[in-house]
């Protein structure tokens, strides 16, 4: 038996650029020594996500952490985390960035086309219950209309500005897993997953989308998977 969503596109987006890691690294064995509370309380968390050398082992963890602040808060067992299940997760972000398609279902790669396909031949062996989420989220702090604007700088670098030409910021680690997590749980088969008693582990993973790189068009956008099992 499989649980799966609906896709959801969010236009707040993004971007992961070069995967350069910082001094601080969140290794697979970190998981079981945080819970979402001392998680947060990392400073490293709580920095700017600086898109040249972006932590991405840090924002799966912040998304996987703020996931669980979710499954506390409505009194539910929080997730165990599983490096299978973030390894599909990871794989399908990739899959869908570098082939440019947006959906649970991989119609590019046969062998990869369910979600629960690619669980297992990342060898997550759950056989009753598998499920997934995705979303597309740019680590810009835009407002809820979405409206910003661009200009070349003098590196021939996008600078992304407001409606008052004041520089767009970027989410901090912590704030970007949180609105990710957020539009999940604002949407129902999204929500439903994250608190579903069936599910017990959880793996998150994301890749940047490299046509929104220095794009005058949109924002830099990543896309974001999390993978269930049970």
């Amino acid at each position: 038996m499989g649980r799966t969503t609906g896709k959801i596109t969010i236009l707040l987006s993004v971007f992961l650029y070069a995967f350069t890691q910082s001094s601080f690294n969140f290794e697979d064995d970190a998981y079981e020594n945080y819970t979402y509370k001392t998680f947060y309380a990392l400073p490293e968390v709580n920095e700017e996500i600086n898109l040249e050398k972006l932590d991405i082992n840090l924002l799966n963890a912040a998304v996987f952490y703020a996931s669980n602040e979710q499954r506390a808060k409505n009194n539910k067992k929080t997730f165990e985390f599983h490096g299978n299940l973030r390894d599909a997760a990871t794989f399908h972000s990739k899959t869908m960035a570098e082939k440019n398609f947006f959906s649970h279902k991989n119609k590019k790669q046969r062998k990869y086309r369910e979600f629960s396909d690619r669980i297992y031949q990342f060898g997550g062996n759950f056989y009753e219950y598998t499920g997934e989420n995705i979303a597309q989220i740019a680590i810009y702090k835009i407002n809820q209309r979405g409206i910003f604007f661009t200009k070349r700088g003098a590196d021939r670098k996008v600078i992304y500005t407001d409606e008052d030409g004041n520089k767009l910021q970027p989410h901090t680690y912590l704030s970007y897993a949180k609105l990710v997590v957020e539009e999940w749980m604002n949407s129902r088969p999204h929500r439903e997953n994250l608190m579903t008693d069936e599910f017990k582990y959880l793996g998150c993973g994301g890749f940047v989308i490299e046509k929104t790189i220095n794009s005058k068009g949109e924002l830099p956008k990543i896309n974001y998977t999390q993978n269930f099992g049970g």
